[in-house]
C-alpha cells in the first residue's frame, strides 16, 4: 500500500501540471473468449497449468500494450501529453486495465465533437454490422432491474451502476462528473436489439450501453469502457480508483470449543492464479508517461528511513521522542472514559518511566514520580485536574503550585510591559478603532455582560486592535482569554490558542442535542473562566454556531449566571465575506444555517465595524484603494454576476495579459 500511495502521489503531480489538459479514462476488461477466441484451438490439450497461466498473462499484456500503442501513436483521440495505466485482477481471476490519457491543449475535444470520441448508443446494424455485434457482445450492461432482479449489480432493488440511463437527445456536461452522453430513444433515431442471455431475453435500447470509443472497440474486440474526464474532481477519483490496491479477503480463526472473547480478524491479500502468474513473470502492474521521480531532497535529519520486518518495532520504540507515551496517557485521562486508570498505570508505568532515566542520571528510584509530575503537568495544561481526582498516585511536586499551567499562563503577565503596549498602541488607533476599543474595554472592566461582533474586512487593522484590547485589560491586572478558530491565527495573538483547545470543545457537536464543552467544575480551567472578565474570539465567522452555543451553556453553568456567555464580556471578530463554516457535503443553505448569524445568540449581539483600510491608507496608493473597494463590493454582493451564479466577469477586476512584462 505504501508503494501505491507513492505512485498515486507521483501521478497527482502530472495532474497538477496538466490541469488545463483534457483526459480520457479507459477500462479494458479481459476475457479470453472475447479477446482471443482462437487461442484455445492453438493450445495443446496437454498444456500444463503453468503454461496456461503464462499464456493468459502474455495475452493480456500484449493486448494492453496494443491498446496503449493504438491510443498513443495513431492519435485516435489527438495528441497526448501524458498517459498512465494500472492492471487490476478481478476475483474470478481475469485481469483488466485502467488507463488515463491526457490530451494536449491543441487536441482538446469540443463539446459538439464528443459524440465522435465517445459513444453510448447501439450502432446501426445496416451500416456497421461488425461494430453492432461487438457492442452487443461486449458493451451491454445487464440485463438487470425488472428484467433480472437477482443480477449482481442490484442493491436494494436498484442497479448500483445507475442503469438504465435516461434518454438524452444531446450531450450534457456537468461540473464535477462524467458527461451525460447522447442516448437517443428509438422514436428519435436510436437503435434497439434483442439480447439473449441464458434463460433471459431482453429488448435493449441505448439506455443500457456502456460508453465506448468505436475505433478502439473495433480494434480490441473486448469490453472497453471509455469516459471523458471533464473535471479535476473526476480525474482525482479515477486516480484513486486506479491505485486502490489489491483485493483483500477477511477471515477468522476459531476453535471448536466455545470461547467468551471477541474473535480475531485478519486482513490478507486475495491473489488468484492469474495474478500470481502475472507477478511471477514480472510483468508491469502500472506504467506512466512522462516519468516522475522523487528527488532525495530533505531537511536536516529529515531523510527517509526504512525498517525491515525484523527491526521495525524495535526501531520505532527506541527512536520515539521522549514523553510520547506519557503524552498519550495524559490525553487518555482527559478525553477517554477509562474504567480503571490505576490498573492501566500499573501495567505500563515502567515503559513511561524509562523516558526519565537520562534526566535523573540513571536514578531509577525517582523515575516514577518524575513521570507522574510530567503527566499531571500535561493534564492540567489541557484543563484537567490533579491526578488524585482520577484515582492515580499523587506526585511529589515540592516546588510546583497546583493551580494549573494554563491558569498561570493567563495570569502571569508583566503588568508594566502590558501597560506600555497599551499606551503606545492606543495613540495609533484611528477613530473607528478607538470606538471599538473603548466600548469593549469599558464593558469588560465594569463586569457588564454583553456579546460584541466586530465586522472587519481584511486590512482594517483587526489584529492590531485586538492586541491593544488585550494589553489594556491585562494592564489592569484582569484576565482576558484570547482564542481563535484556527491554529495559525492563534500565533498572531498574545497567549492565543484555538477555541477548541482552550474550552475543550467536542469535535463532533451534531451527535448531541444540546452539546456542552468538556469543562469540569473545580478544575483550573473552570477557575480561570470564573475569574476572567473578557473573552476574545477571532475568525468567528468560520466557526460553527454549535461551538458558540456549547460554549454559552458551559459558561453559564460555570459562572452560575443565566446570561449570554455566562455574563462574561465577549468580543467576536471576523469577516463574513471570507471563509464560512465548513459543512461536509452541505448546500449553501446548510452553510448559512451553520453561521453565528443563525444562532439563538445573535439577537444578543451588539454589532461593531471597521471600514478604514489601513493597508491602503499607509501605502498611499490610489490603485490599491480602488482594488480594495472592488473587493469590498464583491464581498457585499454588489457586483453583478453572469448567468452562472458562481462566476463574475473577469474584466471587473482587470485585464488578461499575455506576458509577465505586461
Amino acid at each position: 500500500m505504501k508503494e501505491l500511495t507513492e505512485v498515486w502521489s507521483d501521478r497527482s503531480v502530472v495532474l497538477m501540471d496538466l490541469v488545463d489538459c483534457q483526459s480520457f479514462d479507459a477500462e479494458s476488461e479481459t476475457e479470453n473468449e472475447k479477446i482471443h477466441p482462437e487461442s484455445e484451438n492453438e493450445k495443446s490439450h496437454h498444456e500444463s497449468e503453468n503454461e496456461k497461466f503464462h499464456h493468459e498473462s502474455e495475452n493480456e499484456k500484449s493486448h494492453n500494450e496494443n491498446e496503449n500503442e493504438k491510443s498513443h501513436h495513431e492519435s485516435c483521440f489527438g495528441k497526448l501529453s501524458a498517459w498512465l495505466y494500472s492492471i487490476e485482477f478481478q476475483k474470478r481471476g481475469l485481469p483488466h486495465a485502467h488507463i488515463l490519457l491526457w490530451l494536449s491543449k491543441d487536441s482538446k475535444i469540443r463539446p459538439e465533437n464528443i459524440d465522435y470520441a465517445v459513444s453510448a448508443e447501439i450502432p446501426d446494424i445496416q451500416t456497421d454490422p461488425g461494430l453492432f455485434e461487438i457492442v452487443k457482445k461486449n458493451m451491454i450492461h445487464g440485463p438487470c432491474g425488472e428484467n433480472n432482479p437477482t443480477a449482481p449489480c442490484m442493491k436494494n432493488g436498484t442497479c448500483s451502476k445507475g442503469f438504465p440511463k435516461s434518454f438524452i437527445q444531446n450531450i450534457e456536461i456537468g461540473n464535477d462528473s462524467y458527461p451525460k452522453y447522447r442516448r437517443r430513444s428509438p422514436n428519435h433515431g436510436g437503435q434497439e436489439l434483442v439480447l439473449d442471455k441464458t434463460t433471459i431475453t431482453s429488448k435493449i435500447d441505448s439506455r443500457w450501453v456502456v460508453p465506448y470509443n468505436p475505433l478502439l472497440l473495433r480494434l480490441m474486440n473486448c469490453h472497453l469502457n471509455v469516459e471523458l474526464c471533464s473535471s479535476v474532481k473526476s480525474i482525482k477519483y479515477v486516480l484513486k480508483y486506479v491505485h486502490k490496491g489489491c483485493d483483500q479477503a477477511t477471515f477468522k480463526v476459531t476453535e471448536q470449543a466455545t470461547r467468551d472473547e471477541v474473535s480475531d480478524f485478519i486482513n490478507a491479500r486475495y491473489i488468484g492464479s492469474t495474478e500470481a502468474a502475472w507477478r511471477i513473470f514480472s510483468m508491469p502492474m502500472h506504467e506512466r508517461f512522462p516519468p516522475v521521480m522523487q528527488m532525495a531532497v530533505h531537511l536536516e535529519n529529515g531523510q527517509r528511513v526504512y525498517f525491515t520486518e525484523e527491526n521495525a518495532h524495535e526501531k520505532s520504540v527506541s527512536n520515539a521522542p521522549d514523553s510520547t507515551l506519557t503524552a498519550l496517557f495524559a490525553v487518555m485521562i482527559i478525553h477517554c472514559d477509562i474504567y480503571n486508570l490505576m490498573d492501566l498505570w500499573t501495567t505500563h508505568c515502567h515503559c513511561m518511566c524509562e523516558d526519565f532515566l537520562t534526566r535523573l542520571n540513571g536514578n531509577e528510584s525517582g523515575t516514577e514520580n518524575a513521570a507522574l509530575v510530567e503527566i499531571e503537568n500535561m493534564v492540567m495544561d489541557m484543563g484537567g485536574s490533579m491526578l488524585t481526582q482520577y484515582g492515580l498516585p499523587e506526585p511529589q511536586q515540592e516546588h510546583f503550585e497546583r493551580i494549573g499551567i494554563d491558569y498561570q499562563r493567563k495570569t502571569c503577565y508583566d503588568i508594566e510591559k502590558e501597560r506600555h503596549i497599551s499606551n503606545q498602541n492606543r495613540n495609533l488607533l484611528n477613530e473607528e478603532q478607538r470606538i471599538v476599543h473603548d466600548s469593549f474595554v469599558a464593558s469588560a472592566l465594569s463586569a457588564t455582560s454583553g456579546i460584541f461582533f466586530l465586522d472587519v474586512p481584511g486590512g482594517c487593522g483587526k489584529t492590531f486592535l485586538i492586541q491593544t484590547i488585550l494589553a489594556t485589560i491585562r494592564s489592569q491586572n484582569k484576565i482576558v482569554i484570547a482564542t481563535v478558530s484556527s491554529g495559525l491565527a492563534a500565533t498572531l495573538l498574545s497567549a492565543g490558542r484555538t477555541i477548541h483547545s482552550t474550552f475543550k470543545v467536542p469535535l463532533n457537536l451534531t451527535n448531541v442535542d444540546q452539546p456542552i464543552c468538556s469543562i469540569k467544575k473545580g478544575t483550573s480551567l473552570a477557575r480561570l473562566i470564573k475569574e476572567c472578565c473578557a473573552i476574545v474570539i477571532d475568525e468567528a465567522p468560520m466557526t460553527n454556531k454549535l461551538v458558540f452555543e456549547a460554549l454559552h451553556r458551559s459558561l453559564c453553568d460555570i459562572t452560575g449566571k443565566n446570561e449570554p456567555m455566562g455574563g462574561i464580556a465577549t468580543l467576536l471578530c471576523g469577516d463574513f465575506r471570507q471563509i464560512l463554516p465548513v459543512v461536509v457535503g452541505g448546500t449553501r443553505a446548510n452553510i448559512v444555517n451553520s453561521c453565528i448569524k443563525s444562532s439563538m445568540l445573535w439577537s444578543c449581539i451588539t454589532p461593531l465595524q471597521l471600514r478604514t483600510n489601513m493597508r491602503v491608507y499607509l501605502s498611499g496608493s490610489t490603485e490599491a484603494g480602488i482594488f480594495a473597494d472592488m473587493l469590498l463590493s464583491l464581498g457585499d454582493g454588489l457586483i453583478p454576476v453572469t448567468e452562472n451564479p458562481d462566476t463574475i466577469p473577469v474584466h471587473q477586476f482587470g485585464i488578461i495579459v499575455q506576458t509577465t512584462k505586461q
